[in-house]
């Protein structure tokens, strides 16, 4: 008879699949934009974080409801958007603000932005845009006074704090004039500034190798000493000097 055959050396292959659901769609609408250069170009604000205004077009084929959650992500930091309206029963539109330090260096940055439904599908892209560069030193005081001194003598060193309000290095450029009270003066070579190294005022715009760099709250003193000539009369002396920041 036909008796049972034995087969040896099958294997058994197992097969699996998950079937997905369609991703939501994002597309850009609009982002802040400082410059009608090509690109993004985000300008920074003096001594301030810099906020960036999104407003994303996301659509699902399943509805627009069936999308929970739609996000943006910059240096780290995650940011929830809000829909602000539907378009129709599919499409909607989403915004988000999301900030950069103003001390921030200069240079190209990526915003991740990412939709999620509530089947778990999500789809994001990347925004690219440039942080430009900011310049901006301020000081702490209008004013020194070095109260009452003698000819010949010469003043303790007052000291001002140079506050860096961008995101650049800075070096200094210093001027100033003459200390006058009508036709007497006290030659602006006597007024002396540094923090180390000293330099004479000029009447010229002098480099001062100051090295203050970017960061929060970041500043550094600014020292002055005042000689007064022997020759000098007595009198009250005023002038000026002119503190102008340079990237370094």
């Amino acid at each position: 008879g036909y008796g049972n055959a034995i087969k040896e050396g099958t294997s058994v292959l197992g097969v699996d699949v998950e079937v997905t659901g369609p991703r939501p769609l994002l597309a850009l609408i609009n982002i802040t934009d400082a410059s009608n250069d090509t690109g993004i170009q985000a300008r920074p604000k003096v001594n301030d974080n810099k906020s960036i205004i999104v407003n994303l077009l996301v659509n699902s084929s399943l509805g627009i409801g069936n999308v929970s959650r739609v996000t943006g992500e910059l240096n780290g930091n995650l940011v929830e958007f809000t829909k602000a309206y539907d378009i129709d029963s599919f499409s909607g539109v989403f915004n988000g603000v999301l900030r950069i330090e103003y001390f921030n260096l200069p240079g190209n940055y990526k915003i991740n932005l990412s939709a999620l439904d509530k089947l778990n599908e999500s789809n994001n892209f990347l925004v690219e845009f440039q942080y430009l560069s900011l310049l901006a030193v301020t000081i702490d005081k209008n004013s020194i006074n070095f109260g009452k001194l003698e000819p010949g003598k010469v003043s303790g060193t007052q000291n001002i704090k140079v506050l860096n309000q961008g995101n650049v290095n800075v070096d200094l450029e210093i001027y100033g004039s003459d200390l006058e009270n009508g036709a007497n003066k006290i030659n602006a070579s006597n007024l002396e500034y540094g923090n180390v190294l000293w330099k004479k005022l000029d009447y010229r715009p002098r480099l001062f190798e100051f090295n203050l760099s970017s960061g929060v709250n970041s500043n550094k003193d600014l020292g002055f000493k005042l000689n007064i000539p022997v020759s000098t009369k007595p009198n009250v002396y005023a002038g000026s000097v002119n503190i102008v920041g340079v990237q370094r």
